[in-house]
């Protein structure tokens, strides 16, 4: 899961195009009026579905807390514009002392921004993972369909001489994400794949339907919810496995990270056609409960945190209280959902139960936990074992020195270590993976 700091006040909408001469100098302005703490002068330039998500004051606040956290500014970048077809997207990189950070907008057709967001720049401004992933490693490009959603992804092949391969399906965790799980300068789904090609395993990645279309990924007349956000197109990955001339159909597995492992039981039955199941720093508490541990954690190793930080913790506990209460006489469905998440969503994750899912399972699992991770902690891998101790084909593996990234580091974890490039997957977690995909 996502770190939740400054950026909650990002805002994520569907973004459409228009305009691009008078849109980019709208883009100008907007980002003038964050650094200048303008919260008003953004509010009257956005959307109503913008405006009923945020407040002028968390943009009066916002650069000054991104140069707390990054520190101070120090150039900002060539203005530009990208074509999503049918979207356009306007962005300029901020280049401050210890980061670089993307702003990004887009318009309705009355010029009223639909999107302010910002993300990590790009590292070396790499055009895409289309390119870089099928041409360094052998693949072969696929699409995943489900419904009207179409998401772009790749096949890698191993290099050995074989008719047909094993194969290791890989499902992200929360938020957009591409097929490599780019998260900062880091691609831990692109490490995954790289190793277990080169111990005669095949991989699917593709990239996630958040990512593809952003707060668009729901059906129509359909619920925000888990299986909209990540099951759905897990379920059509494996459909299409399946037909893959170059897939062993009866060694096809799936592995789920963060998010995707606590979906993975789901996922596994629904299915009904997989060899076995791969968890990697899967949460077995509920999801609101990660967030709320993540967001304190990340607060107490923060020095001199904000008041306006200090308090929008204090409204996310508030909320996250009242999401307890879903269901019941004490919900208030007047307050603010935890992230401006669906009431939809909310109420399909206490409806789901994975380790009770988990539990009717036959199939082989295998649950993998960095020791150090402070997103989804031991806590919850106990839990998982708690849940399966009657269960012989279970196995689990936990690493002393790995993070949430499956990356090795030294003493406590902090968020600052996904900034940094050149992380890679532990070749001990690419090597038990490979062992249970080949021995099973």
């Amino acid at each position: 899961m996502k770190k939740v700091s400054v950026f909650l006040f990002s805002v994520l909408f569907a973004i459409t195009a228009f305009a691009q001469d008078n849109n980019m100098s709208r883009a100008q302005q907007l980002l003038q009026w964050v650094i200048n703490g303008k919260g008003d002068s953004i509010l009257c330039h956005v959307n109503n579905n913008v405006r009923s998500h945020v407040t002028a004051d968390m943009f009066n606040n916002t650069f000054a807390q991104m140069q707390q956290q990054f520190g101070p500014l120090l150039s900002t970048g060539t203005w530009e514009s990208k074509e999503i077809p049918p979207l356009t997207v306007y962005y300029c990189n901020l280049v401050f002392k210890n980061m670089s950070l993307r702003f990004l907008t887009a318009f309705d057709k009355d010029g009223l921004a639909n999107t302010i967001r910002l993300a990590p720049a790009p590292i070396n401004e790499q055009k895409s993972t289309d390119s870089t992933t099928v041409k360094k490693l052998n693949g072969v490009p696929v699409t995943i369909q489900c419904d009207t959603f179409k998401l772009p992804g790749v096949l890698n092949l191993p290099t050995i001489n074989k008719k047909r391969y094993p194969l290791v399906i890989l499902i992200q965790g929360s938020g957009p994400s591409d097929r490599d799980e780019a998260v900062y300068g880091n691609k831990p789904f692109y490490d995954i794949a790289e190793g277990l090609i080169n111990k005669g395993v095949a991989v699917l990645r593709y990239d996630k339907r958040t990512f593809v279309y952003g707060t668009n990924y729901v059906p129509q007349n359909g619920k925000a919810n888990f299986d909209a956000e990540t099951v759905n197109d897990a379920l059509a990955a494996i459909k299409l496995a399946h037909t893959l001339p170059q897939v062993d159909p009866n060694h096809i597995y799936v592995l789920g990270h963060s998010l995707g492992g606590m979906l993975a039981p789901r996922i596994a039955e629904r299915s009904g056609n997989l060899k076995g199941i791969i968890i990697m720093a899967g949460n077995a508490r509920p999801l609101e409960d990660m967030i709320k541990e993540q967001t304190h954690y990340i607060a107490s190793i923060e020095p001199n945190l904000p008041d306006d930080t200090k308090k929008q913790i204090t409204e996310l506990d508030i909320e996250i209280g009242n999401i307890k209460n879903i269901g019941t006489p004490a919900f208030n469905d007047k307050l603010k959902t935890p992230l401006n998440v669906s009431i939809s969503y909310w109420e399909a994750a206490k409806e789901y139960h994975q380790t009770a899912v988990a539990q009717k399972l036959k199939l082989p699992m295998l649950f993998l936990q960095g020791e150090r991770d402070y997103q989804v902690t031991m806590t919850d891998f106990n839990l998982w074992k708690k849940a399966l101790k009657s269960h012989t084909n279970v196995h689990f593996i936990s690493y002393p020195d790995l993070n949430h990234l499956m990356q090795t580091g030294v003493g406590k974890s902090v968020p600052a270590e996904y900034m940094k490039v050149g992380g890679h997957v532990s070749s001990a977690v690419i090597n038990d993976i490979a062992n249970f995909v080949l021995h099973n």
